[in-house]
């Protein structure tokens, strides 16, 4: 996109993000500032810095670009677009409390920005997602299952979101269905060193499928599982 077209606010906004996501936070800032200077009536890039200042700590300066961000949205005259941009303004206010440990205001924004799932529903997946999150976080399982499946079903690239399902469906005895997702999750599965692989493994334990547990322990190790995830798979390796 940048390529085509260096004035295009859009580009920068998409670059930002990625730089964000790939943890290079003084590149994103300066990207997405660029794309601020372009489209300065365009809520998006603040949003997305938010984020970005928030995962520095720097809370003051994130709190200001949410609130630049809330100002925009608010005046914006198509009803569809206000709406669509105030899910993800809420989204942003759910990480922030996240990140700040208030959970229950993180829980509050979710469910807020849930109830606008006919205006965003990719903002809807991720305040299910964090809803799940909470949920488990405070044992409260079966509903944590139902927020990550609400996720899913939204947006069934979650891949992450289908991992942590796959532990709950575990926790809950569910090893069916917890097979089912973990094994699907297991091809997504990047960079957590053979965690969910391990975790696919046990259900399939669980259900008695030794010969393809045992395969399954086995890469896991090879994808790097340490710690007592890998004592349990060479333990595991011997007994099955």
């Amino acid at each position: 996109c940048l390529e085509l077209d260096l004035g295009r606010s859009e580009g920068y906004g998409a670059l930002g993000t990625l730089q964000w996501l790939s943890g290079q936070e003084d590149a994103a800032i300066s990207t997405l500032q660029r794309a601020m200077e372009l489209a300065p009536h365009e809520a998006y890039p603040h949003l997305t810095l938010s984020q970005v200042y928030t995962d520095m700590g720097q809370t003051g300066a994130a709190q200001v670009e949410l609130d630049a961000a809330c100002k925009l949205t608010a005046a914006t005259k198509d009803d569809d677009l206000r709406n669509r941009m105030l899910a993800l303004a809420l989204h942003v206010r759910t990480y922030q409390c996240l990140a700040a440990g208030d959970e229950a205001k993180a829980m509050e924004a979710a469910q807020e920005t849930v109830d606008l799932e006919d205006a965003n529903p990719y903002a809807a997946s991720l305040a299910f997602s964090n809803m799940g999150v909470l949920h488990a976080r405070a044992r409260r399982y079966l509903e944590g299952i139902e927020c990550f499946e609400r996720a899913l079903q939204i947006n069934p690239f979650l891949h992450r979101v289908r991992g942590a399902l796959g532990r709950l469906l575990l926790v809950t005895h569910r090893y069916e269905r917890a097979a089912e997702v973990l094994a699907e999750a297991t091809q997504h599965a990047l960079h957590d060193n053979g965690s969910t692989r391990h975790a696919y493994a046990t259900a399939l334990a669980k259900l008695g499928r030794r010969d393809e547990a045992r395969a399954q322990y086995s890469q896991a190790l090879k994808e790097g599982l340490g710690g007592f995830g890998g004592l349990v798979s060479r333990w595991q390796l011997i007994w099955l």
